[in-house]
């Protein structure tokens, strides 16, 4: 499904029955929805939920249709609200990992009639420099990029890229597929890979998180090499009644096969749809 807004054409696709109540995926900065692979989201239909994945601006098959500019976090946010508006919903749990996780407080903070439920995955509290940062030399290093017409080459690049955020629990086959998906997916995947990182922060919401009343979940994983453990912890102590799922040994991102079944568990109870 194609949708606008402003300047931005999006792209979602849906898995699962439009009456069930939704959720919708956000994915990490460099990713795409293909980051949410779709085995899980056939999982998390079958949990009874109308399940949403969407491109954010410059991933996969999301562009700009005109006027040229930067954009912030909270222009982010505001391409979820559009997402539903585009469906006619009005609510959805949020499920954001890295990226994806800021944006779900954005809109829970800035619009908490449109979030049922919070699911925070390898994020962080927005504004707080306290935090540790990422371990020494994550960002050195790294695979040379290949040819971006090589769909095949730039699946083995995106699978290296994603290899030191793993953690002890990555999952070769499942980030292969991802990669590979990913690759097939994006329309320019050079600029996916590059321009989410220059989104504006905006403005900081820590001191508004304990306005959220959305039941939430922090995912983290104790081996964090992106955000440390006590990123998570800060999160789920900051928004009241949060749920800290701290996962052994998982790195960053997408989350291993093995921890589905925990993720699935953990998921807040959806809330029934409107004249339900």
């Amino acid at each position: 499904m194609r949708f606008r807004n402003g300047s931005w054409e999006l792209y979602a696709e849906t898995f699962g029955a439009a009456r069930d109540p939704a959720l919708l995926l956000l994915h990490g900065a460099g990713n795409s929805m293909t980051a949410w692979d779709a085995e899980l989201c056939e999982r998390l239909a079958a949990q009874g939920r109308y399940v949403i994945r969407l491109d954010s601006r410059e991933a996969g098959k999301s562009a700009r249709a005109d006027a040229p500019g930067a954009y912030s976090l909270d222009d982010l946010a505001a391409d979820v609200v559009a997402c539903l508006d585009a469906l006619a919903l009005p609510a959805a749990t949020l499920a954001g990992v890295s990226q994806g996780g800021m944006i779900a407080q954005i809109v829970a903070v800035e619009h908490p009639e449109r979030v049922d439920g919070l699911v925070l995955i390898s994020t962080t509290v927005l504004g707080d420099d306290d935090l540790p940062g990422p371990v020494e030399g994550l960002f050195s290093g790294g695979p040379e990029p290949p040819e971006w017409s090589d769909r095949a080459a730039v699946a083995r690049y995106l699978l290296e890229l994603e290899r030191p955020y793993g953690g002890e629990t990555f999952d070769e086959e499942l980030m292969t597929r991802i990669a590979e998906n990913a690759a097939e997916h994006a329309d320019d995947i050079a600029t996916q890979l590059s321009h989410p990182f220059e989104v504006q922060l905006g403005h900081s919401i820590r001191e508004r998180l304990g306005e959220i009343r959305a039941p939430t979940v922090v995912v983290h994983g104790t081996a964090d090499p992106m955000f440390p453990l006590a990123h998570g912890r800060a999160l789920a102590a900051a928004i009241p009644g949060a749920r800290l799922l701290a996962l052994d040994g998982f790195g960053h991102a997408a989350l291993p096969r093995r921890f589905w079944p925990e993720l699935l568990a953990a998921m807040p109870a959806p809330s029934p749809p409107a004249g339900g």
